[in-house]
């Protein structure tokens, strides 16, 4: 996630939360990178005031299937999502309009300063991202569900 004090809009710091898969690779990469904040595993109202924080959440991966839930979870808190092309949470996001599919880091910090230097284009993402954050709920996935189970002839 890359956060900015609400008080001072010029200072922002990335952090970086979550698991790793390899512990080494974390404290590797915190000697690398002593700029990001990096956590570990959050409970819930951690994580949650994170993301009250937070202005972007940025996520890389490789060839990986589904939406994963901290894109969805950043979406549904206002976040803007900025993800590489390797993810399928990129098939959530309209370019310019919700947020960024990118090709590299480099593109990824463009688009970061990009949206800092702009809060009006920050507060339009933010408006589209509330309707798809509706379409994103539980009881609407349920509903989708419910309807496939019922067109399938399971219900």
């Amino acid at each position: 996630m890359v956060r900015r004090d609400r008080q001072k809009v010029e200072e922002w710091e990335v952090v970086m939360t979550g698991s790793w898969a390899v512990k080494e690779e974390m404290e590797k990469f915190k000697k690398e990178y002593p700029e990001v904040v990096v956590t570990w595993r959050l409970s819930e109202e951690k994580l949650q005031e994170l993301y009250d924080m937070a202005s972007i959440v940025l996520r890389f991966g490789f060839d990986e299937l589904g939406q994963g839930m901290g894109i969805i979870e950043g979406i549904c808190n206002g976040l803007i999502p900025i993800v590489n092309e390797g993810l399928g949470s990129k098939e959530l996001i309209v370019n310019d309009v919700n947020g960024y599919v990118v090709k590299d880091y480099e593109e990824a910090a463009e688009k970061i300063n990009y949206l800092f230097e702009s809060p009006d284009k920050l507060i339009r993402m933010r408006d589209e991202l509330a309707s798809l954050s509706r379409e994103l709920s539980w009881d609407n996935h349920a509903k989708k569900i419910k309807q496939e189970l019922e067109r399938a002839g399971l219900l």
